[in-house]
C-alpha cells in the first residue's frame, strides 16, 4: 500500500568528471546539484563529452529501478524539478526550454527504452507560482513523457495578511485544470 517517490537531485556531472574515473567507475557522491557552472545540460546529452558520465549515473538509477520493477513496485520519479528557477544546473539560466525538454526526453527514453524500466511514473514539477497555464508549460516535456503534473511552492517570508494562500490556490487551480484536460494526475510535489 506504499508509493515510492524519487526526487533525483543529480550531481553536477562536470564536478563528477573532474574527480576522474576509478576502477569502480565514477564517484557520484556529494551534493553538487546547486553547482551551476560547467554547461552541464549541453554536455551530458548524446554527443557531449559528459554523456558517458551521465549514462553511468542513469545506469545506477536503472539498476535500483529494475530491482523494484522485479518486485512489482512502481516509483513516482521526479526529474529536474524547479526547472524554472536557477539554483540547479538544469535551471532556466543554464539551459533553454528546448534543451531542458531534450534532456528530459533523453533521460526517460534511456531508462525506459534502453534499460527496460516501466515502473517509473514521471513527474513535471517546476516552481510556482505561475501567471497562467502558458507560464507553467514553458519547459513541459510533453504529454507522452509525463504522468503526473505538479509544482513546488514555498512561503519563504510569511507576514500576517499576505496573499500567499491565494497565490497557492491559484497555482493549484492552474495545475489541476491542466491535469484534468490532459488526463494526468495533479500533485503538490513540494510545499
Amino acid at each position: 500500500g506504499v508509493i515510492f517517490t524519487m526526487s533525483a537531485h543529480m550531481p553536477n556531472f562536470d564536478v563528477v568528471a573532474r574527480r576522474g574515473k576509478t576502477s569502480r567507475g565514477y564517484d557520484y557522491t556529494g551534493y553538487s546539484s546547486p553547482v551551476t557552472d560547467g554547461n552541464v545540460v549541453q554536455r551530458i546529452l548524446p554527443g557531449g563529452d559528459l554523456n558517458e558520465v551521465y549514462r553511468g549515473y542513469l545506469d545506477m538509477m536503472a539498476e535500483f529501478g529494475s530491482r523494484l520493477q522485479q518486485a512489482d513496485i512502481p516509483v513516482i520519479c521526479r526529474l529536474f524539478h524547479e526547472n524554472d528557477g536557477s539554483w540547479f544546473w538544469w535551471g532556466a539560466a543554464y539551459c533553454t526550454p528546448s534543451q531542458y525538454k531534450n534532456l528530459f526526453h533523453y533521460t526517460e527514453e534511456y531508462l525506459r527504452d534502453q534499460k527496460g524500466l516501466h515502473n517509473f511514473l514521471y513527474v513535471y514539477s517546476p516552481g510556482g507560482p505561475f501567471q497562467g497555464t502558458e507560464d507553467y508549460l514553458t519547459r513541459y516535456p510533453g504529454d507522452a513523457y509525463i504522468d503526473v503534473v505538479g509544482f513546488d511552492m514555498y512561503h519563504r517570508d510569511p507576514v500576517k495578511g499576505d496573499d500567499w494562500m491565494q497565490s497557492f490556490d491559484d497555482t493549484l487551480n492552474i495545475v489541476q485544470s491542466f491535469a484534468a484536460h490532459h488526463d494526468k494526475l495533479a500533485a503538490v510535489t513540494e510545499v
